[in-house]
C-alpha cells in the first residue's frame, strides 16, 4: 500500500542518509522498469501465461506413459495405444526408440512432462490406468458424436443424424 511504501522509504531514508525524495525517484524507476520488462516480454511472444490445462485423458495418458519409461516396459503401451491420442502416440514412438527429442518443442515439452513425472507404479494400478485410459476415450468419442447429432438436428440432416447414432452404437459396449 503507498502508506505502508511511504513508513518504509522514510525509515530507509533515515538508516542510510540518503534523502527520501531520492528514494522515491528510485522506486519510480524500478516499477517503470519493472512494467517496461514485462511488456517488452509480450510484444517479444513469449508467453507469461500459465501452463496449459491437460485434458483428464492426457493426464491418465502422462501417467501411463511415465510409469511404463521409469519400468522401462514401454511396449506395454501397445495395447492402449488407439487409446493415445496421436501426440501421445508419437511421444510414445520416440521413447520406444530410445531418443529423448523431438524437432518439435511442443512434443519435446510432452516428452519432458512423461521423462520427469515417471514414478513407480503398482501392477494394479497400471491396469486401472489402462482401463481408465479407454474409458475417457470412450467418453470423449460419444462427446464428439453428441455434438455432431446436434449440429445435425439443428439444420435437420436426418442423414448426418443417422450417421452420428449408428457411429454411436458402434462405440464398445463397456464404455457406456
Amino acid at each position: 500500500s503507498p502508506i505502508e511504501q511511504s513508513f518504509w522509504l522514510k525509515e530507509l531514508s533515515e538508516e542510510t542518509g540518503i534523502s527520501e525524495k531520492t528514494l522515491i525517484d528510485e522506486s519510480d524507476k524500478l516499477n517503470l522498469s519493472k512494467t517496461s520488462s514485462s511488456h517488452e516480454l509480450l510484444e517479444s511472444g513469449k508467453s507469461t501465461l500459465p501452463p496449459k490445462k491437460f485434458s483428464r485423458r492426457e493426464i491418465v495418458s502422462q501417467r501411463l506413459l511415465s510409469a511404463l519409461f521409469n519400468s522401462n516396459q514401454l511396449e506395454l503401451a501397445d495395447e492402449n495405444v488407439a487409446y493415445l491420442s496421436p501426440d501421445y502416440q508419437t511421444a510414445l514412438n520416440i521413447l520406444k526408440s530410445g531418443e529423448r527429442k523431438s524437432s518439435n518443442p511442443e512434443l519435446d515439452n510432452l516428452l519432458d512432462i512423461i521423462m520427469l513425472r515417471s514414478e513407480e507404479v503398482a501392477v494394479n494400478e497400471l491396469e486401472e490406468l489402462k482401463k481408465n485410459l479407454s474409458l475417457e476415450y470412450f467418453k470423449e468419442k460419444r462427446q464428439a458424436i453428441a455434438e455432431k447429432v446436434k449440429k445435425a438436428e439443428a439444420i435437420k440432416d436426418e442423414t448426418a443424424i443417422e450417421l452420428a447414432l449408428q457411429e454411436l452404437s458402434q462405440l464398445n459396449p463397456l464404455s457406456k
